[in-house]
């Protein structure tokens, strides 16, 4: 069945909506404009004409010289005559001591020690400044801030801070660079001024780029089983004698003496050592780990280090016989001396003489050894309290700053005595002395100031007859005499 559909077209009806405009909205007229045309215009220019000209300048007169006919006997003569007078003069310039006492400086003179600098952090809260360091160039020092009244674990929150010294925003209060960290001591490195080591109480080792406040921590130690187990004491950098780099020497609590090879991004140990009492002479022969405090070696002498002990034992070491990590502990002692009684606080060899070097103890002496002789040349007993450290002078041959726990700064010959701080009940617990700026000596305090002393020109211009004297001191002939 088919259906057939037709569709046609369907007419809606229409809806008028009338405007609610009250006016008749006009269309705008729609004009166009037109800019002016254009025109442009050629014109010729030519630039000025060069010309070369050829100047001579006057012609000097050549001038022949001849040699004069030498007199050779009237020469002779001469000489003859005036040779016993000068050498006779000579001679007593040399044995004269008019001059011995001169020497020219052109620096400003300063008559008395005064305070030029004192520094501290806003931050610090109970925490004493437990090591000084001053960077390559002199213009910046770093101290850190800890206890070392550590009866168990380290329940407290060290910092390490850093102030510019030369810097446009230079602020006592406000170092230009801190670290939180239970730092025990810190190192700038010799060469480069940004480098900054730090030994930390639980045996690690950081090192800081302290222009980077971003990300300071360039590189750390690994926790393995050669590393400290125990809080570091000291750390020095160790000149390379193949090349100009270096590496880190460390020393610590449970006796272990380690040399690190340092990279940009890692800390690697390469030789490592023990100190048993076994290897010290006259002590009982027992395998008992001999804690050690501090470690001096000599820049002419690369291959031998002294080390000080928690004991007071005094030895030298050859670093040749230090062990490979991975091989067992040999005997590094091969010289012992005097011993202090109680730890030794520092030790300082003379930058003037290999063979010298001091050392100071908690029991208020200092020492003045000779490298080859186990007897001290010289004992100073400078202060009833112990003294916490003892640094070599970079500018005079025959003196030593050293400072003792009732905060007061010593020097030897001549001898003074100074309060390194001003207020009460407060003690002096680190210091460094400046080599650029040779009349800087920082002071660090129980209470987390640092005080930046300016000594007095005596005490750092160096006097003629000292040089000799430290020369006679250090050779061989002066242990026999």
């Amino acid at each position: 069945m088919v259906e057939i559909l037709n569709f046609a077209d369907y007419n809606t009806k229409t809806t008028e909506v009338k405007s609610s405009w009250k006016k008749e909205k006009q269309a705008p007229a729609a004009k166009s404009t037109q800019t002016p045309p254009v025109k442009y215009q050629d014109t010729q220019v030519q630039s000025v004409d060069s010309r070369n000209q050829y100047i001579q300048t006057d012609k000097e007169p050549q001038i022949n010289l001849k040699y004069a006919n030498p007199n050779n006997e009237s020469l002779i003569a001469f000489l003859e005559t005036v040779e016993p007078m000068i050498s006779n003069l000579l001679l007593q310039n040399i044995k004269s001591t008019a001059f011995d006492k001169y020497s020219v400086d052109w620096d400003d003179q300063n008559d008395e020690i005064n305070c030029s600098y004192s520094l501290y952090n806003d931050t610090i809260d109970g925490l004493s400044s437990t090591c000084i360091s001053w960077n390559s160039t002199g213009s910046s020092i770093a101290s850190s801030f800890g206890t070392c009244d550590h009866s168990s674990w380290c329940e407290h929150h060290g910092v390490v801070s850093a102030w510019n010294l030369s810097a446009r925003d230079f602020s006592p209060s406000t170092p230009s660079f801190s670290a939180e960290c239970c730092v025990m001591c810190i190192s700038y490195h010799p060469t480069i001024p940004s480098l900054l080591a730090g030994g930390t109480f639980n045996g690690e080792i950081i090192l800081w780029n302290v222009t980077d406040n971003q990300d300071p921590i360039q590189s750390s130690s690994q926790n393995i089983e050669v590393s400290h187990q125990e809080p570091i004491n000291q750390l020095k950098w160790l000149p390379n004698e193949d090349d100009d780099s270096y590496k880190l020497i460390s020393v610590g609590s449970e006796g272990k003496i380690i040399i690190w090879n340092v990279t940009r991004n890692s800390l690697n140990p390469v030789l490592t050592s023990q100190i048993e009492s076994k290897f010290i002479p006259r002590m009982t022969k027992s395998q008992t780990l001999l804690g050690i405090t501090k470690v001096g070696y000599s820049l002419e002498n690369l291959n031998e280090c002294v080390v000080g002990t928690e004991t007071g034992v005094v030895v030298r070491c050859s670093i040749g016989k230090f062990s490979s990590v991975t091989s067992a502990n040999l005997n590094p002692v091969i010289f012992s001396y005097r011993s202090h009684i109680g730890p030794v606080s520092a030790i300082s060899f003379s930058p003037f003489h290999h063979n010298l070097f001091l050392t100071s103890g908690l029991d208020g002496n200092v020492k003045l050894f000779h490298i080859l002789a186990s007897e001290p040349l010289f004992t100073w007993e400078p202060s009833t309290f112990p003294i916490l450290s003892v640094q070599w002078s970079s500018s005079r041959p025959c003196v030593f700053s050293c400072v003792a726990a009732d905060s007061t700064i010593t020097k030897s010959s001549p001898t003074l005595e100074y309060p390194s701080t001003k207020e009460e009940n407060v003690q002096a617990t680190s210091f460094s002395m400046n080599t650029k700026r040779k009349d800087w000596l920082a002071v660090g305090e129980s209470k987390g100031g640092i005080k930046i002393w300016r000594l007095k020109s005596n005490l750092v211009n160096q006097l003629q007859e000292e040089v000799s004297f430290i020369q006679d001191l250090g050779s061989v002939t002066s242990l026999f005499k």
